[in-house]
């Protein structure tokens, strides 16, 4: 090979090398800066779980002290079993691991057996029918609360 094919062959490794370099470089930006706003996120989202426990750790009538105390400086363990003692926590935690239980066996099944139905099965209609459930989907949380606590209630 002639010399000018020789550094022809090596300028184009090296701008393979360089590209491919600029490449990795571009990738480890975007990664460190989508787990710095994953890392913010995190905290904003984990900051009203601590003062929950923050505040649960307080002596009554310290609670809404301003400025706000992260870590209490008398800690009340004594709290939590007041709180399991003074009313029926045991009747609130069945009723919830009740209704609990049951919304969620419930939207399991019907859940799974719609999805199996639409990804499975032909049939005429299909699409605007899928079309009602993912509408029916995106309604908030809270326009179905009523109806949900109505089934629950005449389901007993």
């Amino acid at each position: 090979m002639s010399e000018i094919a020789q550094d022809i062959v090596v300028t184009r490794a090296t701008a393979r090398l360089r590209s491919s370099a600029i490449v990795a470089v571009r990738r480890a930006v975007g990664q460190l800066l989508l787990y710095l706003v994953l890392t913010v996120l995190a905290v904003i989202l984990l900051v009203p779980l601590a003062y929950m426990v923050s505040t649960s750790l307080k002596v009554r009538g310290t609670e809404l002290a301003l400025p706000v105390r992260w870590l209490p400086s008398p800690v009340a363990w004594e709290n939590y079993p007041e709180t399991i003692t003074m009313r029926p926590f045991h009747l609130y935690l069945r009723n919830t691991l009740t209704v609990v239980a049951g919304a969620m066996s419930g939207t399991l099944l019907t859940s799974s057996m719609a999805a199996y139905a639409f990804a499975r099965l032909r049939f005429p209609g299909r699409s605007l029918l899928f079309s009602l459930v993912l509408m029916t989907m995106m309604l908030p949380g809270v326009v179905t609360m009523v109806p949900t606590f109505i089934i629950f209630k005449l389901l007993g």
